[in-house]
């Protein structure tokens, strides 16, 4: 029955808000009443797939020595914060230089400011309660030589905190 009404089931779905944005009811009416007019391109940009973005491990290299790996593998990317970069095409994270090997990590640009608003200093013990997949506590220990204790309650992701701990050579 769908492959013969397609168009005209798709039509009928999206005069559903909930279905054509895929967001609950509840969350489309607190952005319709935050932003009003606004409020569609705000859901529609919230279902974009996010650029790839990079945080390099400066104790391995400098942004601008990772930079030129890039370019050398002839992929280019746009410095958007201190240390953070977006690729302008994805690539799957083999084919970064030095991924393996902990130069870089794959990081949303709004999570590294986590460091820098945590103000953590060398000496200190630190909590990371929500660990998974491990971006944070892999960032705040190549910024800080810090003694930290990372958690999840999901066994399955706190594998993924272990295998970027074991890829950046961290503890």
């Amino acid at each position: 029955n769908f492959q013969r009404q397609r168009a005209v089931l798709r039509q009928d779905a999206d005069k559903e808000l909930a279905s054509r944005h895929a967001y609950p009811q509840w969350w489309i009416s607190q952005v319709q009443a935050q932003y009003g007019g606004k409020s569609d391109a705000i859901l529609a940009a919230g279902n974009q797939h996010p650029p790839m973005t990079l945080r390099v491990n400066t104790r391995h290299c400098s942004v601008a020595t990772y930079l030129e790996m890039l370019s050398q593998a002839n992929m280019t990317a746009r410095l958007v914060a201190p240390g953070a970069l977006i690729l302008d095409h994805p690539v799957a994270v083999e084919k970064l230089p030095k991924f393996e090997e902990g130069w870089v990590s794959v990081q949303d640009a709004g999570a590294q400011f986590a460091f820098g608003l945590l103000d953590v200093k060398a000496g200190m013990r630190v909590l990371d309660a929500c660990a998974a997949p491990g971006g944070k506590a892999t960032h705040l220990l190549e910024k800080a030589d810090i003694k930290l204790v990372a958690v999840d309650r999901d066994e399955t992701r706190l594998q993924r905190v272990r295998e970027n701990l074991r890829r950046t050579g961290l503890e």
